[in-house]
């Protein structure tokens, strides 16, 4: 027994930290030999005489090394000392081997064939050369026996390893794969219990995956600070504790000894999250509380990104698309760390952003027409007639509070906005709304009699253009593009720049020029497609690609020392069909089908000559809007596509294959299915599925049939049972519905989904009687699966004796007195209500309403309608807003237990710990939300706190008084809203006695 309630909060503390092992150290990769070796070739490319034999080995795959013409040719590694050679990497770029020979030497002079290679792969690929047992070698060399094309060989890396790799754990299917990914120790279970615990900078990434997780697997998962256990999901925010490489980096260890998320920032730490939730079940993006195993397989990841820039374009100009659109485009994106959120605000189409007036008008141009007349107009026919895409293009524009909301939302998921306002060229919306901008030089001509230029819905381009000796055209752009900046958070704004086919080179040239600089004034990096780099554009500006000289712009690049931004049509562009099946979209980019295969194999790093690493912002996919209508469309032609340009700008090059990717990306199939995401069945791939849970329940097994011995070992653990535990059945069939109930009651538990071990978690029922039941597992059709005891036992709730009559000194308080501490400890009786002030110390997360309780407009119930403190239970509500979040509240003490989502049909559920310092009587949990008009919603249902079990406390000493004195004999279980109840609560219950606790729960039966 502790000695003193002081103590008992020192060891609270610091309990979680001794049972909970130590992370394992993570298995450092073997080093790479070639890079401190030397490197010599048969012949260098005479007209890349750069791309030396050094290149290949300098560990950056943007370099490398180029040999002429020639079929037997050879690139040679010489090391600083002979090595063994278990295995070798050879990343080949836009040029390779159809058929070599990797042969080793002592001496250079007489050599060994360690493997004969032919591949049916082309340029774009890794040879990974493993197990080649080689005991000793001094000289490594690729020996080229037939060239894949006319060209030369090209190697980026030749890496040379002496022991075998990391194993890898098998099944797991991260997309963008990490750059380090190996085994961990034993699975991680999130359950019912478990808690995020986040502070500082981790408290955003921390909440997000709440969110998400909540609403899948119904737990509280409350977000608390302090210590983590086994069972935890820690996320760490600081400085330093990343790895140093990049910006967005992380590590993430999952396994037997919880889940850990490590970063230096909040962005690298919702990268984590990012892939701790690909690690989870697919059913963790089900929208509805799906019963389920929710383990992660062990693993050590150290992550990065190749690139800072990963974004995708949405053309909402053409075809407008809605604030909720947008959002549910930036939740399918940054899940796979897609960080840009690129919009297409303006074109010949549409005019979709609003801008104010400005103080001073010299033109008298209206701006509001800009929305009034052209946000009205958007894609509508050929010049054949023929409509564009399966429905007139659809008109609108964005408030600037919504376009603000598009800002907050996208950084909450990680995502900068980059506004694009298309200039000089795209303008035929701006000309068809404002006349001052309607001059002599601008395009088209006006016609005799008009002030605008028509409307023009065609897919035309390159017809449109300011004038560029009109005092208005730079009136307009100036206000428009401090408008736009002075509204987004982010560095950039794009100003278009292609496609001015009908405005002469100088004037293009003096209007980019001016343009660029006006968005220079704002304190923005302009960002411009790659037309613009034949004018001045400020320094530190940003070139886009995506069609046209790449030679030209890669000398642009280098010459004014730009950063570009790669978005080539052929491996980025939407609505290119990926497949022949698809009715709309063109194929000019790739002369057919752009396939997922496409989008995948190419290499940033070398697509512009000479333009290497340092100098690739990054990548972006980009959807335009001529064909595509509506969000189902749009996911059919840029999902799976969107996967590969995540991996091409997250993943290292040569980390990077096209088959184990197609892999990785099918088995995210039932995944995306659940999100909702149209994506294409890309022809060739094994797409996984998540059919739903049966829509009707299978008829009751008979008594008859669950007699005997059980078709399988459910495996359920002979002791008695409380409401609310969590348990598994085990041995039923793999990655299945199955339907649970207990017959002798009966209750129906319901649909749970098992995984690939069998294993069928679920949540005993708190309205059974005591006694032995049977637990009955059946299938769809009604058949019996398997069958067990299931023993459950009631703790019988003193009925309390009500105080006499409530009165301020009985308020909890912020600061318990010794008064009250003393008075609770030796009589813990119902006047005294202690309890309440020790409750104090565990403030809620956001205040409770101080009203009393109604009844609302909502329907609900609790599992059980007595507990006692420590104890899992679940209220459930309906009548609430879809989508909304109701709070769930203790509301006698306040304590907030937690949140949860409302599901399509408005019904809301929160599986709970009810906490330590909740006070022995009479309560209601409040449910409180918004019904579908708005208006507030809620509902009161009755609950009963009793007494902890036995071997909870000391004698004569609740949790709740003892949580008040360890606080006020300085135990400082400190933490942050309803949390720190929670967490207090289960520290004190650990400290004085969980095994105890735990024993003395369970009343052993035998059969």
């Amino acid at each position: 027994m502790l000695g003193s309630l002081a103590s008992l909060g020192v060891v609270a503390a610091l309990l979680p930290a001794m049972l909970a092992p130590a992370a394992p150290a993570q298995a450092a990769a073997p080093p790479n030999l070639a890079l401190g070796a030397t490197a010599t070739a048969s012949s260098i490319e005479t007209a890349l005489p750069g791309n030396t034999a050094a290149m290949a080995i300098d560990g950056q795959s943007g370099t490398r090394w180029s040999s002429t013409y020639v079929d037997a040719t050879w690139l040679q590694i010489e090391l600083p000392a002979a090595s063994p050679i278990d295995h070798v990497k050879l990343v080949w770029p836009n040029a390779a081997a159809r058929k070599y020979a990797l042969q080793t030497s002592l001496d250079g002079t007489s050599w060994t064939t360690a493997r004969d290679m032919t591949s049916t792969t082309g340029p774009g690929r890794t040879d990974a050369l493993d197990n080649l047992g080689v005991a000793s070698a001094k000289f490594v060399r690729m020996l080229g026996a037939t060239r894949w094309s006319t060209f030369g060989y090209s190697i980026s890396e030749f890496e040379i390893y002496a022991v075998p790799a990391p194993v890898k754990p098998a099944g797991v299917n991260l997309v963008p794969a990490p750059v380090d990914l190996m085994a961990g120790t034993g699975t991680f279970t999130l359950a019912a219990d478990s808690r995020i615990v986040a502070s500082g900078a981790a408290m955003a990434p921390a909440s997000y995956l709440a969110q998400i997780a909540r609403r899948s697997t119904g737990f509280a998962l409350p977000i608390v600070d302090g210590p983590a256990t086994s069972k935890d999901v820690e996320i760490v925010a600081a400085a330093g504790s990343g790895p140093a490489v990049k910006t967005g980096g992380y590590l993430l260890s999952t396994g037997s000894n919880g889940a850990k998320i490590s970063a230096n920032d909040a962005e690298g730490a919702l990268n984590g999250v990012q892939t701790l939730r690909q690690l989870l079940p697919q059913w963790i993006e089900s929208t509805s509380v799906v019963s389920t195993a929710w383990t992660a397989p062990g693993v050590q990841i150290t992550d990065y990104p190749r690139y800072q820039h990963r974004g995708v374009s949405v053309d909402v100009a053409r075809s407008f698309f809605t604030v909720e659109n947008i959002k549910e485009y930036i939740d399918n994106a940054a899940q796979f760390k897609m960080n840009r959120l690129h919009l297409h605000l303006t074109d010949d189409q549409g005019w979709r952003i609003a801008i104010d007036q400005p103080a001073s008008n010299p033109s008298t141009i209206n701006y509001g027409d800009l929305t009034a007349i052209a946000g009205a107009t958007a894609m509508t026919y050929n010049d054949a007639g023929v409509l564009m895409g399966t429905e007139l293009g659809k008109a609108g524009f964005y408030t600037k509070d919504d376009y603000r909301e598009i800002v907050r939302y996208a950084g909450v998921n990680g995502m900068v906005v980059v506004p694009e306002i298309d200039l000089p060229g795209h303008t035929n919306a701006a000309l068809h709304s404002i006349p001052q901008l309607n001059s002599a030089g601008s395009k088209p001509t006006l016609a005799a009699g008009a002030t605008t230029v028509p409307h023009n819905g065609t897919g035309n381009v390159g017809y449109s253009s300011l004038d560029a000796n009109n005092a208005a055209t730079y009136e307009f752009t100036k206000h428009v593009l401090a408008e736009i900046a002075a509204m987004t958070p982010g560095p950039y704004v794009h100003m278009g720049g292609d496609e001015s086919h009908s405005t002469s080179h100088d004037d293009y040239v003096s209007m980019v020029n001016q343009i660029s600089g006006q968005i220079a004034t704002t304190g923005k990096t302009a960002i411009a497609w790659n037309e613009a780099s034949s004018a001045s554009l400020p320094a530190g500006s940003v070139i886009q690609f995506w069609n046209g000289n790449t030679a030209s712009t890669a000398a642009t690049v280098l010459a004014r020392d730009l950063k570009v931004i790669l978005s080539p049509a052929a491996n980025t562009y939407i609505p290119q069909k990926q497949d022949n099946a698809q009715s709309a979209g063109g194929t000019w980019a790739c002369g057919g089908p752009c396939t997922l295969a496409t989008h995948y194999n190419w290499n940033p790093g070398t697509y512009l000559p000479g333009v290497g690493e340092d100098r690739v912002l990054g990548v972006e996919t980009v959807q335009w809007g001529e064909w595509l209508r509506g969000m189902d469309q749009v996911q059919e032609y840029q999902f799976p596509r969107l996967l590969a340009t995540a991996e091409v700008g997250w993943t290292p090059q040569v980390e990077r294959d096209y088959t184990d990717f197609s892999k990785r990306a099918a088995a995210l199939g039932g995944r995306m299915q659940l999100e909702g995401i149209n994506y294409f069945r890309t022809a060739g791939l094994d797409w996984t599925t998540s059919a739903p849970a049966p829509a009707l329940d299978p008829a009751p097994a008979p008594d008859s049939s669950l007699t005997g011995t059980s078709p399988v070992d459910l495996q359920i653990p002979t002791a008695g049972f409380f409401g609310g535990e969590r348990l598994t059945a085990r041995n039923l069939p793999a990655n299945a519905w199955v339907f649970l109930s207990v017959h002798s009651d009966p209750v129906d538990i319901g649909w749970v989904r098992t995984n690939a071990a069998g294993d069928a978690p679920f949540t005993v029922p708190g309205t059974l009687t005591k006694g032995t039941h049977t637990l009955a597992a059946q299938a769809a059709d009604g058949s019996v699966l398997g069958f067990d005891d299931l023993e459950f036992a009631v703790v019988d709730v003193p009925t309390p004796t009500p105080t006499a009559t409530p009165t301020e000194t009985a308020t909890p308080t912020a600061t318990p007195t010794a008064t009250a501490t003393a008075t609770a400890t030796a009589t813990p009786s119902a006047t005294a209500t202690p309890s309440a002030t020790a409750s104090a110390t565990a403030t809620a997360t956001s205040t409770p309403s101080a009203t009393t309780p109604g009844t609302g407009s909502s329907a609900g119930s609790l599992s059980t309608g007595a507990a006692a403190p420590g104890e899992s239970m679940s209220a459930s509500g309906s009548g609430f807003k879809p989508g909304s979040t109701v709070v769930f509240t203790l509301h006698s003490e306040p304590m907030e237990l937690g949140q949860a989502v409302a599901d399509a049909n408005g019904n809301a559920s929160l599986v709970f710990v009810l906490p330590a310092a909740a006070a022995h009587g009479d309560h209601h949990v409040v449910l409180e939300g918004v019904d579908t008009n708005g208006a507030p919603a809620s509902v009161a249902l009755p609950l009963t706190v009793g007494p902890a079990a036995s071997g909870a406390t000391t004698e004569g000493t609740s949790a709740a008084t003892t949580g008040a004195a360890a606080d006020a004999a300085g135990g400082q279980l400190s933490s942050t809203g309803f949390n720190s109840s929670l967490l207090g609560g289960a520290l004190l219950l650990a400290a004085a006695g969980a095994v105890a606790l735990a024993l003395n729960r369970r009343s052993i039966r035998s059969h």
